[in-house]
């Protein structure tokens, strides 16, 4: 009896210590993503302001017509590149297509517009579209994932074949990404590649999630994430 209380005991804290520890993976992983995005804003939405106030100021101060409308249509070429942007800083934020129509169609629609920005790759998808009612953790988490693994293709993997696969069975989803691009060694840092993010997502839903990569053999990721969070005690 005291041996049972004794492991009952050791359980509870060691549940507590990995409670604690995947919150504080939480807390940072939200303080690197306001980051990324307050460097975007800056960086992004600070340019094309500029830009936007030297046609402006030209204007207020031109005297010829034609030169007049040469800034407004530079403001207005800019103004639609601001818009892309904003549009893009928003889906990070909250893509709403994955309340709207869940995940599956929402992983199919990313892909397609990932499709039509990087027209030099050939992506081959197979996607289950119907992948059931799933806890909204693990829907953006699934989601997050596949968009951080295209946007990493796209800047650094100079691949010419990306594959992304996702299926289901009756307790889990199963995510595969895979290019053959220049890859990395494991041995060196991830950081910029934002696999670190990608891994404390999946583990805080204890998930399982698998990188495989090395010098000029592409990155092939695997993730397995349960449907229901409910099932595991994460806090």
């Amino acid at each position: 009896m005291k041996w049972d209380e004794n492991a009952m005991a050791d359980t509870l804290q060691e549940s507590t210590q990995n409670n604690r520890r995947l919150t504080q993976q939480i807390i940072r992983l939200q303080e690197d993503e306001r980051q990324s995005l307050a460097r975007d804003i800056h960086d992004e939405i600070g340019q094309y302001l500029t830009a936007i106030h030297v046609d402006a100021s030209a204007i207020l101060n031109g005297r010829k017509l034609s030169s007049a409308k040469e800034s407004a249509l530079a403001i207005s070429k800019v103004t639609r590149q601001m818009m892309d942007v904003v549009h893009q800083i928003i889906q990070r934020l909250r893509p709403r297509i994955l309340d709207e129509l869940g995940l599956g169609l929402a992983l199919i629609e990313l892909v397609d517009h990932w499709r039509q920005r990087c027209k030099n790759i050939k992506i081959v998808d197979h996607i289950d579209k119907n992948l059931g009612t799933l806890d909204e953790l693990v829907s953006i988490t699934a989601y997050r994932v596949i968009q951080e693994c295209l946007t990493n293709i796209a800047k650094h993997a100079n691949a010419a074949n990306v594959s992304v696969k996702v299926k289901q069975d009756e307790q889990f989803i199963h995510l595969y990404i895979e290019d053959d691009g220049v890859g990395f060694s494991q041995t060196v840092s991830t950081q910029g590649f934002g696999l670190a993010g990608m891994i404390e997502r999946v583990k805080g839903l204890l998930g399982e999630i698998n990188i495989q990569s090395s010098i000029d053999q592409g990155v092939k990721v695997t993730v397995k994430l349960r449907k229901r969070v409910h099932e595991v005690a994460i806090l």
